[in-house]
């Protein structure tokens, strides 16, 4: 069934409702590039619990959120070097930033919502949320923890798809700007990078996006 189940990891990119979503170890990399330039930390105190890491705006993120964020990217829980767990770190800090402005603006569906979403997904590929549920736990991982992740990431996608709009106009007044600035430069025509600027100028954004939702927040990191 493990050979079956590989779907399973496509499901955070499938259609919400008709829409595609975006889940890269890219998208996380900006993020954790954004947040270790410069996280706004009000309080760095000793945590009455050893596994609380730190409190985003009073949300906890606690040990087994760092191990979740890991497996979901790395695919699992094994020691990491020191730079990779705090770049892990960091980029939790902004995701929680981020999900909680989601779930503020109201991009964020209910538990229940989103159970619907995955069983509607799984039911297009011949499978049902049981079939889900026993290979998580045949694999020792909580289904529990896969709804809030799948439920956590379409409301980041959600958000910052309808926040961020780079449109066609200025990825073409960036690639003549460029042009202008690197005269002797061979460039492919425009058509041929448009894409590339365009993800390029999101992921500027985003880090824009990051930091102006430090600016109101309140981190609280435990040593």
């Amino acid at each position: 069934m493990a050979g079956s189940f590989n779907h399973l990891k496509k499901l955070r990119r499938a259609g919400l409702r008709g829409r595609q979503w975006r889940t890269r170890w890219g998208f996380w990399a900006v993020i954790a590039c954004a947040a270790l330039a410069a996280v706004l930390l009000l309080a760095t105190t000793s945590s009455p619990d050893a596994d609380v890491l730190a409190r985003v705006n009073g949300e906890e993120i606690r040990t087994e959120d760092l191990k979740a964020l890991q497996m979901r990217h790395f695919g699992h829980t094994r020691p990491l070097g020191e730079e990779q767990e705090l770049a892990l770190f960091e980029a939790l800090l902004a995701e929680t930033l981020l999900f909680q402005q989601a779930e503020r603006e109201g991009y964020a569906l209910s538990p229940e919502e989103a159970e619907e979403e995955i069983a509607a997904q799984l039911a297009s590929r011949g499978y049902t949320i049981d079939d889900l549920k026993a290979e998580r736990e045949r694999r020792g991982l909580s289904y529990e923890r896969y709804l809030e992740d799948f439920r956590r990431e379409m409301a980041i996608e959600a958000y910052t798809d309808a926040t961020i709009n780079v449109t066609e106009e200025e990825a073409r007044e960036y690639y003549d700007d460029f042009a202008q600035r690197y005269p002797e430069a061979d460039l492919r025509p425009f058509s041929m990078v448009r894409a590339s600027i365009i993800a390029e100028l999101r992921e500027r954004a985003l880090k824009d996006l990051i930091e102006e939702l430090k600016q109101d927040a309140l981190i609280e990191k435990f040593t």
